[in-house]
C-alpha cells in the first residue's frame, strides 16, 4: 500500500479512538511499525476524528512536561516549514518499569487538496538507552545523554534520514517495513479485524477500550513483546472517560509501586489496584 493511499484511508474512514489504541497495542507488541496520521490545521495537530492532540497529552508530571516540550517543538516546526521529517526518541525510564525504547518518525505531507498532514510511525525497540542514543547520533552527534534526547526532537534532511534508517536496520527488522511500506497494509488489515470484532460482539459505550482489548487478547491478536508506555506513566486516554461518574481501565505501570496494573480512571484520578495509591489524571 502506498503512503498516500493509507493517508486518504485514515482521513476518509477515521477509526474511533478505542480501535486506534488497540490496533497500536497489537502492532507494538508484534514489533510492527505503528502507522497513523495527524491532520495539521492552524499550526496544531488533530486526530482525523477532529480531536486536538495537545488536549490529550498529560502535562502534570515532570516526565509529561518534558515530553510535551518535545511535542510542541515538532508541532511548531511542522507549522513553519513545507517539508519536515522529525525523529522523537523515548528512552526507557525508571518510572516506566520495563517499558521499552520508542522512536516516533513523523513526516509532513501536503495532499493535492492542500490538506497538510503529519504521517507518523511509532517504532518500539528492545534496546537500552545507550543504543537508542547511538541511533540519534547518526543525525546529531552532539546529543549528550538519553534524557537530553527525550526533550530534543531531531529534524534530519533526506540524506541524514536515509543514514538513520540504515542504522536502524542493524537493530530491528522494522526498518525494512518502513522502507517497503508493508506496515501500512498491516495496519489497515488490523483496523478491519478490530472493526469486525467491535460489531460482532456489540462493543459500544463505556469501557469500549477494555472490552475490545480483552477480545483481541482472547483471539491471540496481541503479540509476545512488551508494549510501549503511553507518553507518561498514566498517559493518554479518551477525554470523555474523565467526566464525573464515568470510569475506564488503563493498562500501565504504576509510578508508585512500579507494578504493571489495570488501573481505574475515575473522578479525574487514576487508581492503582496493587498499592492503592492514586495520581491526578489530567486531560483538558
Amino acid at each position: 500500500m502506498l503512503k498516500e493511499q493509507f493517508i486518504y484511508y485514515q482521513i476518509n474512514a477515521p477509526q474511533v479512538k478505542e480501535v486506534e489504541f488497540v490496533a497500536s497495542e497489537i502492532h507494538e507488541t508484534k514489533r510492527i511499525p505503528d502507522s497513523y496520521v495527524f491532520l495539521e490545521q492552524d499550526g496544531k495537530f488533530y486526530l482525523p476524528c477532529g480531536e486536538k492532540i495537545e488536549d490529550c497529552i498529560e502535562k502534570e508530571s515532570d516526565l509529561g512536561r518534558l515530553e510535551y516540550q518535545a511535542f510542541e517543538r515538532i508541532q511548531d516546526e511542522f507549522s513553519k516549514k513545507d517539508k519536515v521529517i522529525s525523529l522523537w526518541f523515548s528512552p526507557p525510564h525508571v518510572l516506566r518499569g520495563n517499558c521499552p525504547s520508542k522512536i516516533i518518525i513523523s513526516e509532513k505531507i501536503t495532499l493535492p487538496n492542500k490538506q497538510e498532514v503529519a504521517f507518523n510511525r511509532a517504532i518500539v525497540l528492545d534496546i537500552p538507552s545507550q543504543d537508542l542514543l547511538n541511533l540519534a547520533w547518526v543525525v546529531d552527534p552532539e546529543i549528550s545523554s538519553s534524557e537530553t534526547l527525550r526533550v530534543t526532537p531531531l529534524f534530519p534532511d533526506q540524506a541524514e534520514f536515509a543514514r538513520f534508517v540504515s542504522k536502524l536496520a542493524e537493530v530491528s527488522s522494522q526498518a525494512e517495513a518502513i522502507t517497503d511500506n508493508s506496515d501500512l497494509q498491516a495496519k489497515t488489515d488490523t483496523y478491519a479485524t478490530l472493526s469486525d470484532i467491535k460489531t460482532s460482539v456489540h462493543v459500544y459505550g463505556e469501557n469500549t477500550y477494555g472490552v475490545l482489548l480483552g477480545e483481541a487478547k482472547s483471539r491471540q491478536l496481541i503479540g509476545e513483546h512488551e508494549e510501549s508506555c503511553p507518553p507518561t506513566a498514566f498517559g493518554m486516554m479518551e477525554k470523555h472517560a474523565l467526566q464525573a461518574g464515568e470510569k475506564t481501565i488503563l493498562k500501565c505501570t504504576c509510578p508508585h509501586c512500579k507494578n504493571k496494573v489495570d488501573a481505574e480512571i475515575s473522578g479525574g484520578k487514576i487508581h492503582c489496584p496493587k498499592c492503592g495509591r492514586s495520581a491526578i489524571y489530567h486531560c483538558h
